[in-house]
């Protein structure tokens, strides 16, 4: 079993290398804002530099300066929470529009586009919202990219425990999780779970707070090892090694927030006919499909773009072996 583990890792990854580069290719960071709109962002902001400037305005101009100045290739997401928006997304997550990020911040909230201060604050809902879209779009993308989810709120959270459940567990699942308190002095219990909190009291602070927040790096993948190198990597680990990378990564934590993982496929293995003990070791299913009666080793046919967890982990494993192999190098 030990080869067979070996030979299935090394033809998954040369066979995986075609749609591994590509994914390279389709690499982008991906940012999503959770964005109060409830009714008391249209309050000031006050005390000595918050200069009576309504909040929705502050945000709105943080948010203009710095999403506009993201890179081209940053997908991004504004998810509103108010009464009049019931879908909420104002720019679904995806390639940027900055005309529809323009007429959603526009100051006016007459423009019938224009986010407009009204409603409760379901902060703990629209978290999940934004972080289960996020997840999906990091299935897509491999795990490659950053993924973060900022909100900007300026009070509690009307839904307080679902916030208090959703948010460790998106700090858990790897999505960045940042929040920004607009003029809220006694600071925010977000802050208990975030990556980071920042309090912002002035529309200075709070464009520099969005800054720091939505703040990505372009992400960059390593180049590609021959299959000759990916065959000889794989061969010379230890099994034990491969086979706890494998597990590892098969979990790939990308169901919905506050579900259960799925429950992975269990394929009953082939018998010889009688009832009795299976004839031969159970197929290596990378694809998802079923096995084939009487089937031994490695089914590596019919690999595409819709994939199976196996797959992925195998991927993955590609990409860990290239670190591995650089550090040898050097």
């Amino acid at each position: 079993m030990t080869n067979q583990l070996q030979w299935c890792s090394v033809i998954a990854l040369l066979l995986a290398c075609g749609s591994t580069a590509h994914a390279a290719d389709d690499v982008h960071d991906s940012v999503v804002i959770v964005f109060d709109a409830s009714g008391s962002m249209d309050g000031s902001m006050g005390g000595m530099f918050g200069g009576g400037v309504q909040k929705m305005v502050a945000a709105k101009r943080a948010l203009k300066t710095v999403l506009t100045a993201l890179p081209q290739t940053t997908h991004i997401g504004l998810l509103v929470f108010s009464d009049v928006r019931p879908n909420g997304w104002v720019h679904p997550l995806g390639p940027r529009d900055d005309a529809k990020i323009l007429a959603a911040l526009d100051e006016d909230d007459d423009k019938p586009d224009a986010i407009k201060p009204i409603g409760g604050t379901p902060l703990g809902e629209y978290l999940k919202i934004g972080a289960d879209r996020l997840l999906g779009e990091r299935t897509k993308s491999l795990n490659y990219g950053t993924y973060r989810l900022v909100a900007i709120t300026d009070g509690e959270a009307t839904d307080g425990n679902l916030m208090a459940s959703v948010a460790p567990e998106i700090v858990q699942r790897g999505i960045e999780l940042h929040a920004i308190g607009v003029a809220m002095p006694q600071g925010h219990l977000l802050s208990k779970y975030a990556n980071s909190y920042q309090s912002a009291d002035s529309p200075r602070a709070l464009e520099e707070a969005a800054r720091k927040a939505v703040r990505v790096e372009a992400s960059t993948v390593a180049g590609q090892l021959d299959g000759v190198e990916y065959a000889d990597l794989v061969a010379a680990m230890d099994p034990e090694v491969m086979t706890a990378i494998i597990d590892a990564f098969s979990a790939y934590p990308n169901h919905p927030i506050g579900e259960r993982p799925p429950e992975p496929k269990v394929e009953e293995p082939a018998t010889d006919g009688s009832g009795g003990s299976p004839s031969s070791a159970p197929v290596v299913n990378l694809n998802g499909a079923p096995a084939q009666p009487g089937a031994v080793g490695c089914n590596c046919s019919g690999m595409g773009g819709d994939t199976g967890a196996a797959t992925v982990a195998l991927v993955v494993l590609g990409f860990v072996l290239v670190i591995i192999a650089r550090r040898q190098r050097s």
